[in-house]
């Protein structure tokens, strides 16, 4: 079973974003902030974090490039900014919001199966 690690500061998002990726099987662990992920990211096997780019103390394409710092990492970054037309550095894919469902399930099928 592959693990995400999914690090956004809004609960709401945490819990409808994680209930979506563990029926469709993946495990999920969340974090609210850089610290908290940080800590979980160490002490599991993650084969991808996704990265709201709005989290509050860094950004998300700072924070995926913190974790991969640590250790080879995939990372998805979800964002509402129209200037990120391009890919930030330590980010691997980028899905625009507002989320749709299938625009997340298929980036990361892209990212960890390389459909």
């Amino acid at each position: 079973m592959r693990t995400i690690l999914y690090i956004d500061n809004s609960r709401r998002n945490l819990s409808a974003i994680s209930n979506l990726l563990r029926q469709h099987g993946y495990r999920c662990l969340t974090a609210e902030n850089y610290q908290e992920a940080e800590r979980r990211f160490v002490a599991n096997p993650v084969d991808l974090a996704i990265v709201d780019q709005a989290i509050s103390e860094v950004n998300g394409a700072e924070v995926g490039l913190q974790l991969k710092s640590i250790r080879g990492v995939l990372v998805l970054l979800l964002t509402g900014s129209a200037s990120l037309s391009d890919k930030p550095a330590g980010v691997d894919f980028l899905v625009p919001k507002p989320i749709e469902t299938e625009t997340l399930m298929r980036g990361i099928a892209h990212l960890l199966w390389n459909v």
